[in-house]
């Protein structure tokens, strides 16, 4: 096996803008349906100010909370009102770890609770999502408090806001919050309704001191099947969170079209893992348990329903399979121009540990077999890496990177002849500017150099 070749990390995070800004926006991250959403957000048409509402919501900066939580409070519109509170919420969402907290500091995070308070929750329950994401202990407070109103859609806002509250990684080591959200069980003010509403955020967010009561409830009709089945997907956690997760980089309940924190993938065996964070080394994970992640079950901000999440440090990760693995896996490796060193094996930290628990479950396809093939290469196997990828070459789609990938291999043996064949193949099958066509190019002009040299 090759010596490791070190590679210094590229994972530097990026903190949203913050602070007084002209604007209260970041234009560019997405196709806006309004040219300036801080203005849109005056006009007369209902439609108009609704868009604005989305914009800011993905690119939203701290200076445009406040014109937001006056609309969601006073606008004439119900449904503006709402989405005036859920842009709040989810500008809010993208200031709670890391340095983008740093950003709007405690002093302005009370300052705001006094504004976003005066959001009528009867007039505009996605108040509670406001106050979850502005993450402060008495914020959180007022959201259970919430849970006792007499009003139901007050209290489904609550609830709403609970789960959004307790499922970031800014809370995901808070036990006071847990115990205080467990012992809202023993609340006798709360409504049936308001218990499925507590017992559905901390299934949420892993809370396994809840199961107890829950199992203690006995209601009746609807309110009963939605609690044995929330006990259902807390008694699964038991199971080990064997298999692979993908992390796009954001909190969860964040909503960010530029997520500061790498993607990652973390594959899970039996008492053993290994993660790789876009940019880094595979890092083993020795000893990993049960309790070395935050189970969660939650429904991603787009996505249809609940399922199941894992919480390491500041990932957020969800389960992948089949291609899915594949696609995240090769969007996380290098460029192929990274790896080159004198043509020779790059194995790394980790990378056999990867390759011999993801193997199972990638597909036998052209991406899943140029994974494993890249993963064998990293760990060090070429005599495995060379099958692989030779099936990769002959898969259905298949690209010039198994191609370029095996010239490589040729290359380091110093069986030049076969290694310029696969070159001048992948030249062949990819595209003039592809990256891996442009490195084929590079190696095979070097080759015919060295033979004119020697000749």
């Amino acid at each position: 096996m090759a010596t490791p070749r070190v590679r210094s990390s590229k994972n530097v995070p990026v903190a949203l803008p913050s602070g007084p800004t002209a604007d209260g926006w970041t234009p560019g991250l997405i196709s806006q349906e309004t040219p300036d959403p801080l203005v849109a957000l005056q006009d007369k048409e209902l439609t108009v100010r609704t868009a604005a509402c989305r914009d800011l919501s993905k690119i939203g900066l701290i200076p445009a909370i406040r014109p937001l939580a006056d609309m969601a409070r006073s606008d004439k519109s119900p449904a503006v009102r709402l989405g005036a509170a859920a842009a709040v919420a989810d500008i809010l969402s993208r200031y709670r770890l890391g340095p983008a907290r740093a950003g709007l500091p405690e002093a302005e995070r009370k300052a705001l609770l006094n504004v976003l308070a005066t959001v009528d929750p009867g007039q505009n329950s996605g108040m509670f999502m406001m106050l979850a994401c502005l993450d402060t202990d008495e914020a959180a407070r007022r959201i259970r408090l919430g849970l006792r109103d007499p009003r139901g859609e007050v209290r489904v806002g609550a609830g709403v806001g609970l789960l959004r509250l307790c499922c970031s990684a800014s809370r995901g080591a808070d036990v006071v919050l847990e115990a205080e959200i467990v012992g809202m069980f023993a609340d006798p003010k709360l409504r049936p309704d308001a218990v499925v509403e507590v017992a559905r955020a901390a299934v949420a967010a892993g809370y396994r001191s809840a199961l107890p009561a829950m199992e203690r409830i006995d209601f009746e009709g609807a309110h009963q099947d939605s609690i044995n089945g929330l006990i259902s997907v807390m008694q699964g956690f038991d199971q080990a969170p064997t298999g692979v997760w993908v992390s796009d980089g954001r909190d969860a309940g964040e909503v960010n079209p530029a997520p500061p924190r790498p993607q990652a993938l973390l594959v899970v065996g039996e008492g053993e893992a290994v993660m790789l964070r876009k940019g880094d080394d595979w890092l083993p994970l020795p000893g990993f348990g049960q309790r070395a992640a935050r189970r969660m079950y939650f429904r991603r901000p787009g996505a249809a329903a609940a399922a199941p999440a894992l919480q390491v440090g500041e990932h957020t990760f969800a389960p992948a399979t089949g291609e899915a693995v594949a696609t995240a896996l090769l969007a996380l490796f290098p460029e192929l121009a990274v790896h080159l060193d004198e043509a020779s094996p790059w194995a790394t930290a980790g990378a056999d540990m990867a390759a011999r628990l993801l193997a199972p479950a990638l597909p036998e396809s052209a991406a899943g077999l140029l994974a494993l093939g890249r993963l064998q290469v990293d760990a060090g196997q070429p005599e495995l890496a060379e099958g692989t990828l030779g099936r990769a070459a002959e898969a259905k789609k298949a690209g010039p990177d198994p191609l370029v990938l095996l010239g490589l291999l040729y290359e380091q043996r110093g069986e030049v002849a076969p290694a310029a064949v696969a070159y001048a193949a992948a030249i062949e099958r990819g595209k003039k500017k592809d990256p891996a066509v442009l490195l084929a190019r590079a190696r095979l002009d070097a080759l015919d150099a060295l033979d004119g040299a020697k000749a």
